[in-house]
């Protein structure tokens, strides 16, 4: 991500940041943002630069689910507000946003949001005809498109109102949707992760257990030493 200061209209400072997104069709986001606070506009520049590209993001969300909340300190209770604040600028707002510092940070139940999380991630990666994350919001939609000139292609989002939380989640669908089959279920365990090309298993311990049950079991009396066989 890199910012650049410009004079705006009266004389007031504004920092334009654009977001390179890695994909099949990399495009970039641009943020208008009027500064009033540049600790403000720090964090949310650190905020997206952890978030990453998609995957990334995706990996990020994945963290999410299974951290455990209760050990986090406040200093990093505070970096994951941001996160979250990060995720919904450039998720969930379409690609054109305005923000300005100084508005309140995402106000959530850590502890449901991560709930909710982890379950919609579960119930969308079970190998059924058709998976659905669990309703339990009163959120509005639209659907937008965009017109990528470089690709010569559309894109499309879906965009959202409602409270933060409700924002949250829809970031967090916008990321499955451009992630996309790289979401998978652990062939082992069932775990959620972001697989690596044709990768089947979230980890090495789980692909180590699937190859030692496949091995065929033994069977028959074990061979005694010939020297056992000559004393007797």
């Amino acid at each position: 991500m890199t910012i650049k200061l410009r004079r705006d209209t009266g004389d007031q400072r504004v920092a334009v940041s654009s977001h390179e997104r890695i994909g099949p069709r990399g495009s970039r986001l641009e943020l208008r943002v009027p500064i009033r606070a540049r600790q403000d506009m720090q964090e949310l520049r650190l905020a997206t630069e952890r978030l990453g590209d998609p995957v990334q993001t995706m990996r990020w969300i994945l963290a999410l689910a299974g951290q455990d909340l209760n050990r986090l300190r406040r200093e990093e209770l505070t970096a994951l507000t941001w996160d979250l604040l990060g995720l919904i600028v450039l998720y969930a707002r379409g690609w054109h946003i305005e923000w300005t510092p100084g508005i309140p940070l995402p106000k959530v139940d850590l502890s449901k949001l991560q709930i909710e999380v982890a379950g919609g991630l579960k119930a969308l990666v079970q190998k059924a005809d058709v998976a659905l994350w669990p309703e339990s919001t009163q959120q509005t939609a639209s659907l937008a498109s965009k017109w990528d000139a470089e690709a010569r292609t559309h894109r499309y989002r879906v965009m959202w109102g409602g409270s933060d939380r409700d924002a949250i989640i829809a970031a967090i669908w916008n990321v499955i949707v451009e992630v996309g089959d790289k979401l998978r279920s652990c062939t082992e365990c069932g775990t959620p992760f972001v697989a690596v090309k044709r990768q089947e298993y979230c980890t090495p311990s789980c692909s180590q257990r699937a190859r030692i049950r496949r091995r065929p079991k033994k069977t028959g009396r074990r061979r005694r030493p010939a020297a056992a066989i000559s004393r007797s």
